[in-house]
């Protein structure tokens, strides 16, 4: 009988195999391990908040919860993120994952959190669970190349500034104030900046004068693609989307998602001419899915302006 129980420490080495001979033997993985990309799901603390299915001595089943707090506006609003979700492929079929799935939600109900979201492939299977399809507000621009000459040009009417790597000693305590100014944001401790910036194939950059005025985050990571996260005002942060263009540090292939509380950002490129396409998903591809738990507390208004942020995705 296959049994179904929390993560145990003696489980987590054979998980990682399973994991990452699931999502991390494709192309563009070279170098990456879960263990390493979700080091805030993955700590021991979280094991709880795991399931596991064994048959015999072998792991063949894995989901997870990431707590989360997500604030929009004043309301904080308690989200459980579902994270890698997977079958060993010899025993797919058989309801395994939805058994995971489903004592999943039942925590969830449990302790009173406020919301689910997961981001995939294979939408079908969760919304038999209750799952539904979301898509943020905003906008998407698929190729920062394509508005090179007008990035350019906010580089150059720009105060002048220093665009430098993101150094933790120098740096953490600008980035982390900007984050917090935004109004759909995840709260994150000083460690949770500390690692999530820090994620293998992630880069980070600050426009700098007396202070950091704005930051960029972009990855190249299998599960984390171009600029991922941002802050400061509009034209610091094109400013410095166009210096990295110009020095050649950012892959003009690299896309933005432009969040629906950024509708500035969107409104400048808009005005030279850019085109922009819709923001499907936070991530700006794949399907995201959200499972509501409390609709008192998570109103319609907040759903029109709820996103997650890049280095929160899973």
């Amino acid at each position: 009988m296959d049994s179904l129980h929390s993560v145990r420490a003696e489980n987590v080495t054979a998980i990682y195999q399973l994991l990452d001979g699931i999502f991390r033997n494709q192309p563009g993985a070279a170098g990456q391990r879960v263990r390493t990309d979700f080091p805030l799901f993955f700590a021991a603390d979280n094991l709880r908040n795991r399931r596991v299915i064994r048959c015999g001595d072998q792991t063949i089943c894995h989901a997870g919860i990431w707590p989360r707090v997500l604030t929009i506006g004043t309301t904080r609003l308690k989200t459980g993120v579902i994270v890698l979700v997977a079958t060993h492929p010899a025993h797919r079929r058989r309801g395994l994952a939805a058994r995971c799935m489903l004592s999943l939600q039942r925590q969830l109900k449990t302790e009173h959190y406020d919301l689910g979201i997961l981001w995939t492939g294979v939408p079908g299977f969760y919304e038999p669970l209750g799952w539904r399809i979301a898509r943020p507000s905003g906008d998407y621009l698929p190729r920062t190349g394509a508005a090179r000459p007008f990035l350019l040009q906010q580089m150059e009417q720009a105060a002048p500034f220093r665009l430098q790597n993101f150094d933790a000693e120098h740096h953490l305590q600008g980035v982390m104030e900007l984050q917090r100014q935004h109004p759909v944001r995840m709260l994150r401790s000083v460690s949770d900046f500390r690692q999530l910036l820090a994620l293998p194939k992630i880069q980070v950059w600050v426009v700098q004068r007396e202070t950091v005025d704005a930051y960029l985050v972009a990855g190249q990571a299998v599960n984390k693609r171009g600029i991922l996260e941002y802050g400061g005002s509009t034209s610091d942060i094109l400013a410095g989307i166009g210096a990295l263009l110009r020095a050649g540090r950012l892959d003009e292939e690299a896309s933005l998602p432009i969040f629906g509380s950024d509708s500035k950002l969107a409104e400048h490129l808009r005005s030279a001419g850019i085109l922009l396409g819709p923001l499907e998903s936070s991530k700006g591809q794949g399907t995201e899915m959200r499972l509501v738990l409390d609709s008192q507390r998570l109103t319609a208004s907040h759903q029109e302006r709820l996103f997650v942020w890049g280095l929160d995705w899973a």
